[in-house]
């Protein structure tokens, strides 16, 4: 059996079901020109990282195995950090270009690379300043690592970046201490299953899956429990209610999981809602409506694959990503897939001119074993210089497609 991670209204929970970027950015490693990627639709991985081939998908809690990769994050300097969803922990890789197989350099949330436990062992509802709960982000901004610590209901900060040991973070979001969860309060400065973290312009944003809303700081927070300057998917601070209440809006959201922007165009992975929606300028104003919308026909509707498995319809999409090029790579959970809009969308419901993981736009198949091609409830996208990185989540694995 496979896993599939489930965004409900209320919480986050793992549904056991048969067969089944990056979200901020990509690297900005100094001296790389962005081209356009040349990927073709179904093109094979090069190469993967957490499996010896890539018709492997066994999961493990070593040094060179996965379980669950979600989050992914390519520093300046081309180090590859993964957040695993069911080892509680973050692994960091030298290289994306090493051979396939090739094992972890530092390890995070865990006392070693054959430890796995939630919170390092002492379980749910009992976290620590040094430990994960079922992880989904990581992001490097300057010298700091910021995490998303979805179950423990916070995103904790490390003011310089662990190398080794397991070291404790510095700044804690979310809860009162590194010990209190705050679940299921709705206010300003509480979180609910936080799903994504990334950092524009100075600006830390935060995807608050749960509460249904992104939340926006105007600087990366230096204290414990602060509050956000702004709030998308909701009118305000204290309404933290889905669109299964009031309907889909272009302003309301429904358990969204990615935020990309260049500090000027915002985007958001709207999964529950089967959608992507696009402010065509930074938002200013709390609960601000988008101008675009992908994967659907209008901003009322939200339907899974509507009018059937195509380049313009969507299920459960999970992580939205653009490079310089203005490339934009949408990861779908529901359809296994990757789509790439080889030009930045302007339109509502312009379909996707690519597609990784399926042979075609109107497939969505998890093949059991998985082969080079193919990908089962794919989690973040990001790119490189020359590469499109892609954690295929229920295959256990991270992939690598480098531009032809």
């Amino acid at each position: 059996m496979k896993f599939v991670m489930k965004f409900l209204p209320a919480l986050f929970a793992i549904v056991s079901i048969g067969c089944s970027g990056g979200g901020g950015g990509g690297s900005d490693t100094p001296g790389q020109n962005y081209n356009k990627l040349n990927l073709g639709d179904g093109q094979l991985a090069s190469r993967v990282i957490g499996q010896a081939n890539l018709t492997s998908d066994s999961s493990g809690t070593t040094q060179t195995k996965l379980k669950t990769p979600y989050g992914l994050d390519l520093d300046p300097y081309g180090v590859l950090r993964v957040t695993e969803f069911l080892n509680n922990r973050i692994t960091t890789f030298a290289t994306i270009h090493a051979s396939s197989g090739s094992g972890a350099e530092a390890v995070l949330g865990q006392s070693s690379f054959t430890s796995g436990g939630a919170n390092g062992g002492a379980g749910a509802g009992r976290p620590a300043a040094n430990t994960l709960y079922r992880p989904t982000s990581a992001k490097t901004f300057g010298n700091k690592l910021i995490v998303a610590d979805s179950f423990n209901h916070r995103v904790l900060i490390y003011n310089s970046i662990p190398t080794t040991g397991n070291p404790n973070a510095d700044v804690v979001i979310g809860s009162l201490d590194f010990v209190t969860p705050m679940p299921g309060v709705c206010a300003a400065n509480t979180l609910h299953f936080p799903s994504h973290v990334t950092v524009v312009n100075g600006k830390l944003i935060i995807t608050d899956t749960g509460n249904h809303r992104i939340l926006i700081f105007d600087s990366v927070p230096t204290g414990n429990l602060p509050s956000p300057s702004l709030v998308l998917g909701q009118p305000d601070f204290t309404t933290c209610d889905s669109t299964t209440i009031n309907g889909a809006t272009a302003s309301r959201l429904y358990g969204p999981t990615s935020v990309w922007s260049d500090g000027k165009k915002f985007v958001v992975a709207d999964r529950e809602n089967h959608r992507v929606l696009i402010w065509n300028s930074f938002p200013t104003q709390n609960g601000q409506p988008a101008d675009l919308v992908l994967g659907q026909p209008d901003f009322a509707s939200n339907t899974a694959n509507v009018g059937g498995i195509s380049g313009s319809s969507m299920n459960l999409p999970f992580s939205v990503s653009a490079n310089p090029a203005g490339q934009m790579f949408l990861s779908e959970q529901g359809n296994n897939r990757v789509l790439i809009w080889d030009r930045f969308p302007t339109s509502t419901q312009q379909p996707a001119d690519r597609v990784l993981g399926q042979n075609s736009m109107t497939t969505n198949s998890a093949p059991n074993p998985p082969n080079a091609g193919s990908m089962a409830t794919p989690g973040e996208v990001i790119f490189a210089e020359n590469s499109l990185i892609v954690a295929d989540s229920m295959n256990n694995r991270v992939l690598i497609f480098d531009s032809k």
